[in-house]
């Protein structure tokens, strides 16, 4: 019904994801004439300060050599239940693996309080809110990202912008960043897949490196750029205007 008023009462609806797309033509049945899907522009990070990222490793990984970071607002679409039993799953076989959630959230007393039942806030750190994320995201090994749904996640190209690989549950945008380059899109839910994935790249270092490289390429794209995504969006309102 949503939908429908939408299709009704708009000219143009932009989405950031071709999945989204997919989504308001079968789902809502909006005309594929009124469907633009346009990118998600990123500002460049602020250059690291090496001193910084280098402590807040060593504060997240203590005693452990590797380290995931999660950024995410704790709610059940970001599915921090799931990343708690991978890290449970990953714990028991990897136990020199640390994982990081860094975002606040109206389930974050909750998901600690579930972590500490779980016996896994000795491998999981909730960090909370943060006005630095590329910081956390230049300390870690790898970013993950366990959601139920999402339309097309700032955080991924984000991690890439410093060229972190990333390991995502395979919900409708999320498949049009990742690729087998700079990391791995893996079924929603299915921790083990999930805790594989991480586990593979973790322990390959060569791999992790050429992944590296490839998501700071990837991050250097046009869609990723807010020059061109804005132009985008102008010729797209002037195309309106015109009528």
């Amino acid at each position: 019904r949503q939908y429908a008023r939408i299709s009704s009462a708009a000219d143009l609806v932009i989405t950031p994801s071709h999945a989204s797309a997919k989504d308001l033509r079968e789902i809502g049945g909006l005309p594929e004439a009124k469907l633009k899907v346009l990118g998600l522009g990123l500002h460049a990070p602020k250059p690291a300060e090496r001193t910084e990222v280098a402590r807040l490793r060593r504060d997240l990984i203590g005693d452990g050599k590797r380290l995931v970071v999660t950024i995410a607002r704790v709610t059940h679409q970001k599915g921090i239940d799931v990343l708690i039993d991978v890290v449970d799953h990953v714990k028991q076989t990897y136990p020199q693996i640390r994982f990081a959630l860094v975002g606040p959230g109206p389930d974050f007393e909750e998901m600690q309080l579930l972590a500490r039942r779980r016996g896994v806030d000795s491998h999981l750190t909730f960090v909370g809110k943060t006005d630095r994320p590329h910081d956390y995201l230049r300390a870690a090994d790898l970013f993950l990202l366990t959601s139920r749904w999402e339309s097309l996640p700032f955080t991924i190209p984000e991690a890439y912008q410093v060229g972190t690989p990333a390991v995502a549950t395979a919900c409708s945008g999320v498949v049009e960043l990742i690729d087998d380059t700079v990391g791995r899109v893996v079924p929603i839910g299915d921790v083990a897949a999930i805790a594989d994935a991480v586990t593979d790249i973790l322990g390959d270092d060569d791999m992790r490196a050429a992944m590296s490289k490839a998501a700071l390429a990837k991050s250097k794209e046009d869609r990723f750029n807010p020059n061109w995504v804005h132009t985008q969006f102008g010729e797209t309102y002037q195309t309106l205007i015109d009528g």
